[in-house]
């Protein structure tokens, strides 16, 4: 199809998110396989698919059951050609593609773009000023600027929540060309750079990883064959680890994390002996009062791990402890688990128990 490079919203939203998970995936073209969220989430869009096009559904099955509640935000009986439609347009030298979940002529040069977010919390929807700067809302509103002459889009995202009792929240907000316009030019950087790194024929692995988002909306389907390389060698009773990650987080003097064990006399005298529980009170505060969760693994699973991740991340880079520090842990707990991952790469030295 011409010279044009074709660029979805989930390619350049990965390639944003991280670049390396995007070369993986669109440099490397390794597929990684849905997950059962994903699996789920392709279900109730059907669902919503048929009562959107007045088909029979059946309200019962699980995914009737975590669709229900968004109905009420839906517009009524669409035409088939208004509903999972696929659009392209050209622009700015890249041709974009997507398919809507759902639109809507409102008269007067006004269209609605609807889309469905399976998710496992509620926390995760976007804010309406959000969804305004969102890629996928703003390609998903070019398509209609430039093929349809609209003056104005009307945006309307619906979060249905899987985990707990069945919920839905509707999101809207709304784009005039003008905007849609100032909110394209960084979604073209992105295309270029993309294009810049492909004809580059830069490698995977040379390319920057957001270790931060390892844990986002659950693992990386990449964590292993992305996983930094370790340095291992034997000191009595214990296995040493020294990460070998070129980042600022890792350095001689940051705090000694040990993982199922303590510090014996012959290691070096730490001022600071702190149990992961302690560390923790500070992060998990903040998540109850920000993501209005009792606790974080409420945030469902696989995503919760990736919210005390980000949140641990950030509790350290503004309060660093350095090596006069010991930070005890433990992978029997649920917290040790799921932040071992973080408080390695944040730690200056990590000494783990057989």
């Amino acid at each position: 199809m011409s010279n044009k490079w074709i660029l979805s919203a989930t390619e350049i939203e990965t390639f944003e998110l991280c670049r390396r998970k995007w070369a993986y995936q669109y440099l490397d073209n390794i597929k990684p396989q849905p997950s059962k969220a994903a699996q789920f989430g392709s279900a109730v869009h059907t669902f919503l698919q048929k009562y959107l096009t007045g088909n029979d559904i059946n309200y019962e099955t699980a995914e009737g059951r975590v669709a229900s509640p968004g109905l009420a935000y839906l517009p009524q009986l669409l035409p088939q050609r208004f509903v999972e439609r696929q659009v392209f347009f050209a622009k700015d030298g890249f041709i974009f593609q997507g398919i809507i979940d759902f639109l809507e002529s409102l008269g007067n040069r006004k269209w609605l773009i609807g889309d469905h977010k399976t998710c496992s919390s509620l926390t995760y929807a976007l804010s309406s000023q959000e969804l305004k700067k969102n890629i996928q809302a703003n390609i998903y509103a070019h398509w209609a600027f430039l093929e349809e002459d609209a003056e104005e889009v009307s945006l309307k995202w619906i979060y249905y929540r899987t985990k707990s009792t069945p919920k839905a929240i509707c999101v809207e907000s709304t784009l005039t060309h003008d905007e849609a316009e100032r909110n394209f030019e960084p979604i073209t950087h992105a295309a270029n750079e993309i294009k810049r790194i492909v004809d580059s024929k830069a490698k995977s692995s040379s390319l920057p990883k957001n270790e931060s988002a390892c844990f986002k909306y659950g693992p990386c389907p990449f964590l292993a064959k992305c996983r930094p390389n370790s340095i291992r060698y034997q000191v009595k009773t214990t296995e040493v680890f020294k990460m070998s990650v070129p980042a600022p987080e890792i350095r001689k003097s940051a705090f000694h994390l040990y993982v199922d064990c303590a510090p014996v006399k012959s290691d070096a005298g730490y001022e600071h002996t702190i149990e992961l529980s302690e560390l923790l009170k500070p992060v998990l505060q903040k998540i109850k009062e920000e993501k209005e969760l009792s606790h974080y693994r409420l945030a469902g699973y696989g995503q919760h791990v990736g919210l005390i991740a980000n949140y641990l991340g950030e509790h350290l880079k503004n309060n660093p402890y350095d090596n006069r520090t010991a930070v005890l842990s433990s992978t029997k707990t649920p917290e040790g688990c799921d932040t071992l991952q973080t408080l390695s790469a944040a730690a200056g030295r990590v000494v783990r128990g057989f």
